[in-house]
């Protein structure tokens, strides 16, 4: 397949699909190089059963090589969980926190202090497939025959049929993606932090900083366990190398890109992988600016990624099927922040309580210094 990256000829993709051939398919098919491509065409349409076989290679093979520069990739991909190669279901669970314990070494600790139990609070979620899509192609012998007729035409052609399906695919689980950030936000999801219009053509300078210093802040805090960033209300903490920043173009283009990257500590070159752009109106929350969360957020696994394939021999076509199956989710424990221009999370005050009594004795040690003791009652 090396060479097919390199010369993309009409000869050079049926001598790399040949070779791949068991020897049936070798023995009554000749060599473009030698034979030359109009008779090797030939000799396939004459025999459909070796023209099937060269159909499926030329999508299932070459395809996967060829055609993946000329299609449109999701941005959310990085998300992406990867394949799940057994079952259909995730569980994600979150531990909480433990209580402290005072010791005495004055108490008896009994039965109870000793063998009694003492569980930690554990959430889970699932994740199930809630994706089982196929596209369908048709070639038929007319759209082939046309690509043997340019010396390129078979790398066109393929380029184009891998095109439809996959751009298609790309697209569709794009758009499932960013249907999760308004579902997830009418669940009471995200924590919000107000900021300025910064996307608006005449925010200004003033609005860009208070937004930079607001992200800063809370991606500063995030660091630390809290059961304010999650829709779970779980103890739980992000670090900053995990941090991705999900906003538009409009918010981005209203901000200094190397003032964004300070804000978060990386280098400006390196800045671009912490970032994914999606437009405005994929966002579907009114007045959102951008969500600071971490690349586990989104929950998405492909579990089957097939293609098959139907000849019709009344027709003289065949028809190509791209399965597409998975899980569309997102985590109700990651911390997530939404930006927006509406009214932020209310905090809920921390007002440190003064103890109720504080007792202070003098004493003097066993050779005779002066003791000061504190006892906070």
């Amino acid at each position: 397949m090396a060479k097919v990256l390199k010369d993309r000829s009409n000869q050079t993709i049926m001598d790399a699909i040949r070779s791949d051939m068991p020897l049936s398919y070798q023995a009554r098919i000749p060599s473009a190089t030698q034979a030359g491509v109009k008779n090797t065409a030939e000799q396939l349409f004459n025999y459909r059963p070796m023209l099937n076989e060269f159909v499926d290679a030329l999508v299932n093979q070459i395809g996967s090589v060829i055609g993946q520069g000329m299609v449109w990739n999701n941005p959310l991909a990085v998300f992406k969980q990867g394949m799940l190669s057994f079952g259909s279901t995730v569980e994600e669970y979150q531990v909480g926190l433990l209580n402290a314990h005072t010791y005495d070494p004055d108490r008896d600790y009994m039965e109870r202090d000793i063998f009694g139990q003492e569980q930690p609070d554990v959430k889970s979620i699932f994740h199930t497939v809630n994706r089982q899509n196929y596209y369908k192609v048709t070639i038929n012998d007319a759209m082939l025959r046309r690509a043997f007729l340019d010396d390129g035409g078979l790398s066109s052609f393929v380029t184009d049929l891998m095109a439809a399906p996959t751009t298609s695919d790309s697209l569709d689980e794009f758009k499932l993606m960013c249907r999760l950030i308004p579902q997830y936000e009418e669940l009471g999801g995200f924590f919000k932090v107000q900021v300025a219009d910064v996307a608006s053509l005449s925010s200004t300078e003033a609005d860009a900083k208070a937004a930079l210093r607001r992200m800063r802040s809370v991606a500063g805090n995030m660091r630390f366990p809290s059961r304010m960033y999650n829709a779970a209300g779980m103890p739980t903490f992000a670090n900053p190398e995990d941090l991705i920043l999900i906003t538009t173009p409009e918010f981005q283009s209203g901000i200094d890109v190397n003032a964004l990257a300070a804000a978060f500590h990386v280098d400006y070159a390196n800045f671009d992988t912490r970032t994914v752009q999606i437009p405005q109106s994929e966002f579907g929350i009114s007045g959102a600016q951008a969500i600071l969360t971490t690349k586990n957020f989104f929950r998405v696994y492909d579990t089957r990624i097939e293609n098959t394939s139907m000849p019709n021999p009344a027709g003289l076509y065949n028809n190509y099927f791209f399965h597409h199956h998975g899980i569309i989710s997102c985590s109700t424990f990651v911390p997530a922040v939404l930006f927006t221009t509406g009214t932020g999370t209310a905090v809920p005050s921390t007002a440190i309580v003064p103890p109720t009594a504080l007792t202070i004795t003098v004493d003097k040690d066993a050779d005779g210094n002066a003791v000061t003791a504190f006892k906070a009652g």
